[in-house]
């Protein structure tokens, strides 16, 4: 479908699966899900890094060097070395600088950086869905003069249709960069939806 070329009929189809998608998932786009489902979270990255290793395939595609969440990669690395003592090779040196590091003074005031993690892989999710499923650009050109509907503008809408939630596009560009980032590409399935969603 994506190599059709998007009409006002297909935009149409985006913004309502976009705005349900929203809806559907609106408590993860609060402020500090994450930190409300902690355990679930950490249960269910283990089951997957065990469903993956089963198969001969690791979760983590390269040594992480940083924590997005703040804490779910060292959890993840705790219940692993609880659970039989070893980790995957992919985790040894960021579990080591993890427990070298002084927790205490890389707190500073303000947001937490993973705050709003959640929120901005949703977002995320639905912007790449769009542009699969749809066929939409991902951005406008910044100098066009038209205002063609993108993945970008229709999740701008549908999040405020769905969620009561209002971003800038530059916002939403963003939070669809962090999906990018953070999800490797072979954990997408090929029709394009990522699995989680």
């Amino acid at each position: 479908m994506a190599n059709q070329h998007p009409t006002t009929e297909r935009e149409k189809e985006a913004l309502a699966w976009a705005t349900n998608a929203f809806r559907l998932k609106s408590a993860e786009l609060e402020k500090g899900y994450l930190d409300n489902v902690r355990e679930a979270v950490v249960k269910d990255v283990i089951e997957y890094h065990d469903y993956l290793s089963a198969r001969g395939k690791g979760l983590f595609t390269s040594a992480p060097k940083v924590d997005e969440t703040g804490w779910l990669i060292r959890n993840v690395s705790a219940e692993l070395l609880k659970r039989n003592g070893q980790l995957p090779a992919e985790l040894v040196d960021f579990a080591a600088s993890s427990l070298r590091e002084d927790q205490q003074s890389s707190r500073r005031p303000g947001p937490k950086k993973h705050d709003l993690i959640t929120r901005d892989l949703v977002i995320g999710i639905v912007v790449y869905c769009i542009v699969k499923k749809w066929g939409f650009k991902r951005t406008r050109k910044r100098f066009s003069k038209t205002k063609a509907a993108c993945a970008v503008s229709i999740a701008q809408a549908a999040l405020w249709d769905g969620a009561r939630l209002q971003l800038s596009e530059d916002d939403i560009v963003k939070a669809s960069n962090k999906f990018e980032r953070f999800i490797p590409s072979r954990h997408k399935t090929r029709a394009g939806t990522p699995r989680f969603f």
